[in-house]
């Protein structure tokens, strides 16, 4: 599965996105983000907010 970017995030846990995931993402869920990779991608490296999940893996 070829991944399009795997980083750090600021709770330092690492955020990965496979080409198969954003496909699926912006295809069924919230096509408006096609060709914004890059956004999300920022996004991540310079959150002004995060909200750390009680129910995520690894918390």
């Amino acid at each position: 599965m070829p991944v399009l970017f795997s980083l750090p995030s600021v709770l330092g846990r690492t955020i990965r996105l496979t080409e198969e995931r954003w496909a699926l993402i912006v295809t069924k869920k919230h096509p408006v983000m096609h060709g914004r990779v890059a956004l999300v991608r920022l996004a991540i490296l310079d959150a002004d907010f995060v909200v750390q999940s009680r129910t995520a893996r690894g918390s």
